[in-house]
């Protein structure tokens, strides 16, 4: 083995042992507010995350994070919720994987569903995404 490729893998077991434990102290959800802002919080659920910011009018949303947890939409509306009472008004798709849409069949109507124009057609066209 070269010493290039012996120090690579070197650093690449120091790394995994740096963020590992980290990982694996962090409770399955979790809401934090992002120091510094006003209203803005990040919401993670396992290794996933995503964020929403309460304005005097309401909450927009971002990807609705629940691949592989069934009940991940109604857990992000959940912590919404601990946070504030004001409507969702807005939930916005940063992109059509699944990771990030798998939720959104648990923010039902007032919402606004919002997303680009490729994400779009992946979302509302069947089967690929539960959409609100």
């Amino acid at each position: 083995m070269s010493k290039f490729a012996l120090g690579g893998a070197t650093l690449a077991l120091v790394i995994a042992s740096l963020t590992i434990p980290a990982l694996a102290q962090r409770p399955q959800i979790q809401t934090t507010k992002v120091e510094g802002t006003d209203g803005v919080y990040i919401f993670r659920n396992g290794g996933h995350q995503s964020m929403f910011i309460v304005t005097k009018d309401g909450v927009i949303a971002t990807d609705p994070i629940a691949y592989g947890r069934p009940t991940g939409g109604q857990q992000y509306i959940d912590e919404i919720r601990k946070v504030t009472d004001k409507p969702i008004k807005y939930l916005i798709y940063s992109h059509h994987h699944f990771d990030h849409a798998a939720g959104g069949k648990a923010f039902k109507t007032p919402a606004r569903a919002s997303s680009g124009t490729r994400t779009s057609s992946r979302i509302w066209s069947p089967p690929r995404t539960p959409s609100p």
